[in-house]
């Protein structure tokens, strides 16, 4: 490898040390979430150390997404609703958009686009999850909307090496993956994996990150990774005209890895999905909100 290889690599590993922590009490309550040990009253004070958590939790918690029919007015109770894993996601989620959130005009980059679709892969991981009735999975929201920030890493630390990959991607045709192979020898995947690991964020989280793009590729392809690939799938299909939409195929293989549903001639209903999920995304303006840094509404009664 020469020596300016070596020095974009240097640079690269440079940029994740560098970036911010997780705050102390967000990384505490991963920890207590992944302790099968924890109450929902340990978990409910400290969560209550932080009035700012609290408040974006609460507001998150009453917003037509979750659709529970009452005010939920303390952190206890949204613990006992909508249980730890959802109150772990939603206190994940405020912290990383507001350390990584990006000036939205920042050039040659679609901050609102990025998270939209961050957002949507999200919600696809949790409902795909859902319906294929596994309950052994609890960070498919958190490892879908962070799938791809190695993204916001190489934009917000590494503009020169950014504004190289851009140019590879228009004047060569390449595509984004090929060319951040060229310029970092790494790519957003693995970025993003590093970052989680000093974030400290639970091993299949950041391994699910790192191979969401080739599941099969995995030493022990593993459901949670399954999910983030699947969910990205969904999230391009609502994107694409319907001339377009055979070329999103999904390998049987990661398909029975989830128990997906299956049309009558024995191939994964992608339709059927589509439709939920436009279901799902549809009632998901709070969080939005939140990514876009607008105010958070609640529900009215």
């Amino acid at each position: 490898m020469n020596s300016a290889k070596e020095q974009r690599i240097h640079s690269v590993i440079r940029g994740i040390l560098d970036l911010p922590t997780l705050p102390t009490v967000v990384a505490k309550i991963v920890e207590l979430v992944d302790n099968p040990k924890t109450n929902a009253k340990t978990l409910a004070r400290l969560i209550s150390s932080d009035p700012a958590l609290t408040a974006r939790i609460l507001k998150l918690a009453n917003s037509a997404y979750y659709g529970f029919p009452r005010r939920i007015g303390t952190i206890n109770l949204a613990i006992v609703v909508l249980g730890f894993n959802a109150v772990r996601d939603l206190a994940v989620s405020a912290s990383i958009v507001d350390r990584l959130n990006l000036d939205p005009d920042s050039p040659r980059f679609d901050m609102s686009g990025f998270w939209e679709h961050s957002l949507g892969v999200a919600i696809a991981a949790r409902m795909v999850q859902r319906l294929g009735g596994s309950h052994i999975i609890g960070e498919a929201f958190v490892a879908g909307l962070l799938h791809d920030i190695g993204r916001l890493v190489i934009v917000r630390y590494m503009p020169q090496e950014y504004a190289e990959i851009c140019a590879l991607m228009e004047q060569e045709e390449m595509d984004l993956w090929a060319a951040e192979r060229q310029v970092l020898q790494m790519n957003h995947a693995q970025i993003g994996s590093l970052l989680c690991k000093r974030w400290h964020l639970p091993e299949p989280l950041c391994e699910a990150i790192n191979w969401h793009h080739e599941p099969l590729a995995q030493e022990k392809p593993e459901q949670l990774t399954a999910l983030v690939h699947v969910a990205d799938l969904l999230v391009h299909r609502m994107g694409q005209d319907q001339s377009e939409l055979s070329k999103l195929e999904l390998d049987d293989e990661v398909a029975n890895l989830l128990g997906m549903q299956r049309n009558a001639d024995g191939d994964v209903n992608l339709a059927w999905y589509d439709e939920r999920f436009a279901e799902e995304f549809e009632k998901a303006e709070t969080f939005r909100d939140l990514i876009q840094g607008r105010e958070i509404e609640e529900r009215d009664e």
